[in-house]
């Protein structure tokens, strides 16, 4: 449930945010609050709670604040106690009693730690791992010695094992419905805004028929409606409905409004579950909300899970079909490329074919000038394959790419002054 940035991540909020002078104020008022609201819903002589919901809150704050919040949350926790007990308890006990509520809630907390729970529920796993570590380990330590305590005070009617029994699983149910509904809360506070699903002709159904069935439930007296049984056990299919419908936190909602209901019932002497000693009401009670609790936050979990993947799947076939449409993309592209490669080749080709051709012409040329050149021993004039007496200039300018200028070489130049000087 609450807010972690990925399910992988660690067995808290990471990292964990600092505890504030708020924090170290409400978390022994609501400690307080719901103390209180355990020991109105008593109906045992001893004063033991059918469900303890302050533990839920101290875990909650220990999950989120980390380790190093288990000793001063704890100190306040066991103030809170003192204050709540002490009216009804000797100082000893109310003492040894906020003791050990802060011990098992410590204890739960390092083990959800170590086992590496994920306070999202984000795989069915963390469902497990939370079960197991508070309502049936921490619980189970608290409720030895705080059986114990009880069954040392004055006027105490009921045997010891019984004692643990409820104590057991007093605190089991108030940690597991009320730590999933503070964690959820601040999931909600630190991520987006959460929506409800979008309604539906069914959910108004439903909802009516949840509400006829609550209305009975008050109208029922020792679980017997004008002659026909009905129990609790009716609210099961609309708060599975609910699980299914909203998620974790609309499951941890209703388990928490059913608990309620039928913690008033009872307390009230109505008896949702027949007519029962206020020993067994109490047994009856905890056994139908634990059961309610595991069904229904449990399947919540699951489906949410199940729906996690989905949309994970989703997103990676949509990234799949983005890199197929790439690599369509990317093989166009080559396809283009070798084809103008392929024209570049033939222009190439085609261009080395020409220039092939010009050397040849040239080279064919260069060998003729090579060959034998009939040439006159007087005038130096050559002769053509046609027997056209041509200049040397005129003929080799004719057939390469040879350019003539004319000058003077110093022999010529001193015969010709020679030459003018003897005419002279």
């Amino acid at each position: 449930m609450p807010a972690q940035t990925s399910p992988a991540s660690g067995p808290s909020f990471d990292p964990a945010p600092p505890v504030r002078l708020t924090d170290y104020v409400l978390l022994p008022l609501l400690y307080f609050i719901s103390a209180r609201l355990g020991v109105v819903l008593s109906v045992m002589p001893e004063g033991m709670a059918i469900l303890w919901p302050p533990n839920g809150v101290l875990l909650a704050y220990c999950i989120r604040f980390g380790p190093r919040s288990y000793l001063p949350f704890g100190l306040l926790a066991v103030l809170a106690e003192l204050a709540v007990d002490i009216p009804k308890y000797r100082v000893g006990d109310s003492l040894m009693f906020g003791v050990i509520n802060a011990a098992e809630v410590a204890l739960g907390a390092f083990l959800l730690r170590r086992a590496q729970f994920n306070p999202r529920f984000a795989h069915i796993s963390d469902l497990a791992k939370f079960v197991v570590a508070v309502p049936v380990a921490a619980a189970f330590v608290g409720s030895v010695f705080g059986a114990l305590v009880y069954s040392q005070m004055p006027n105490t009617g009921t045997v010891y094992f019984q004692l643990l029994r409820i104590w057991w699983f007093g605190d089991a149910l108030g940690m597991m419905i009320v730590t999933p509904l503070f964690l959820s809360a601040w999931m909600h506070t630190r991520s987006l805004p959460w929506k409800w699903p979008e309604l539906r002709p069914i959910d108004g159904v439903v909802a009516a028929g949840a509400a006829g069935v609550v209305a009975l439930l008050l109208a029922a007296d020792q679980g017997t409606f004008m002659g026909t049984h009905i129990g609790p056990v009716l609210l099961l299919p609309f708060a599975i409905f609910i699980a299914v419908r909203v998620g974790p936190s609309g499951a941890a909602i209703t388990v928490s409004a059913a608990t309620i209901l039928i913690l008033v019932l009872t307390t009230q002497g109505r008896n949702p579950f027949g007519a029962d000693a206020p020993r067994d009401a109490v047994i009856h009670a905890q056994e139908f909300v634990f059961v309610l609790s595991v069904m229904t936050i449990g399947l919540a979990t699951l489906l949410s899970h199940v729906r996690a993947g989905q949309t994970e799947l989703e997103a990676a076939n949509q990234e799949l079909r983005r890199r197929a449409d790439a690599l369509s993309e990317s093989n166009r592209e080559l396809q283009l490329a070798k084809a103008e490669v392929s024209g570049l080749n033939q222009e190439l080709e085609a261009r080395v074919r020409a220039r092939t051709r010009d050397l040849e012409d040239a080279l064919a040329h260069v060998k003729e000038l090579r060959g034998l050149l009939p040439i006159c021993a007087w005038c130096k004039a050559v002769r053509d394959d046609h027997d056209y007496w041509h200049s040397v200039e005129e003929y080799i300018s004719e057939r390469t790419d040879a350019q003539f200028s004319h000058g003077i070489c110093p022999n010529c130049a001193s015969d010709l002054l020679h030459q003018d000087r003897q005419a002279g």
